[in-house]
């Protein structure tokens, strides 16, 4: 399996080593460590639960949301978390307004 690095995910992602740091702080994501040199390694998995994330926080979705939404184990439950999400949006014109333009295309 390969691995990557803190640095070449940012750069993959173009996000900064700073936010993937956040999100393992927050426990939105957990890379292996290198015991001997401390390093991060992130699995392709990994990167795509970033990526998610990174979607996340376009459509300005709290670290507590998102936590919120990965946590989620059925689509069942996916799908009434991402309705509570809408209908939440709905209610605030200025956090719906990026997914009403994602939505949109």
């Amino acid at each position: 399996m390969i691995q990557y690095t803190i640095h070449e995910v940012a750069a993959l992602l173009n996000i900064s080593t700073d936010a993937i740091r956040l999100y393992e702080k927050e426990g939105l994501v957990t890379p292996t460590r290198n015991p001997e040199n401390g390093y991060r390694y992130y699995n392709t998995e990994q990167i795509h639960r970033i990526m998610g994330i990174c979607l996340y926080r376009k459509l300005n979705v709290s670290i507590a949301e998102i936590k919120r939404l990965l946590a989620v184990s059925t689509l069942g439950d996916l799908s009434e978390s991402f309705s509570g999400f809408i209908d939440s949006r709905k209610k605030d014109p200025v956090r719906y307004e990026p997914c009403r333009l994602l939505l949109r295309r």
